[in-house]
């Protein structure tokens, strides 16, 4: 259920039929959202820390890191919806080049059904972290990597005025989705969103 109680969501939100023809269900806000409000917090957890295929097991209100398309695949029993739901931060990219951050691939908990709209974008995926100066160095071993891990949340944030009603949309073409997850996904015959964001627009 993506509208979890306890998926973190912080408005009142509800999914309806979306208003791009062929996108199924979108979802849409049922109160006034301000510019640089937080609409959704989940906490991230790394999937280094974790042993055997714990996607099912994860809680709502979580957002799975994965590091490698090794952690991808220890992770999942299934893989045919990856290619939908893997996602980075659409906004203060530049901050995570050279931390743990910089090609690791994030799955919320529940997923997040909001359609790509190039036009009409009003929300970011970003990371809250507790300082981005102590954000932990790149390391290729993910038991080190384990050990030196930033706590953080992932937020969905407001990039604009949102009326009550007004369906979220994403810009898909803002994801910057790791090399390693792209190949994968080609390998598979299978649009990552990112991709799937430019065939779009």
């Amino acid at each position: 259920d993506p509208l979890h109680p306890d998926a973190g969501w912080r408005v009142k939100a509800t999914l309806e039929k979306s208003a791009i023809e062929g996108a199924g269900r979108g979802l849409c806000v049922r109160e006034d959202v301000a510019e640089g409000a937080i609409l959704r917090e989940t906490t991230l957890v790394d999937s280094s820390s974790m042993s055997g295929h714990v996607c099912e097991g994860l809680l709502p209100g979580t957002t799975l890191v994965c590091h490698s398309l090794d952690e991808l695949l220890s992770t999942f029993r299934r893989l045919d919806e990856i290619s939908n739901f893997g996602s980075t931060p659409t906004s203060r990219k530049e901050e995570l080049i050279g931390t743990e951050f910089e090609q690791a691939l994030f799955f919320w908990v529940p997923s997040i059904p909001i359609n790509h709209h190039g036009d009409r974008a009003n929300v970011n995926l970003s990371l809250s972290l507790e300082s981005l100066s102590s954000l932990a160095p790149l390391h290729d071993d993910p038991a080190q990597r384990s050990k030196t891990k930033s706590k953080g949340k992932a937020l969905i944030v407001a990039s604009r005025d949102i009326a009550t009603g007004e369906e979220l949309y994403l810009d898909y073409r803002r994801f910057s989705l790791p090399p390693w997850f792209k190949k994968f996904c080609r390998s598979r015959a299978t649009v990552d969103v990112e991709s799937l964001g430019h065939k779009l627009s």
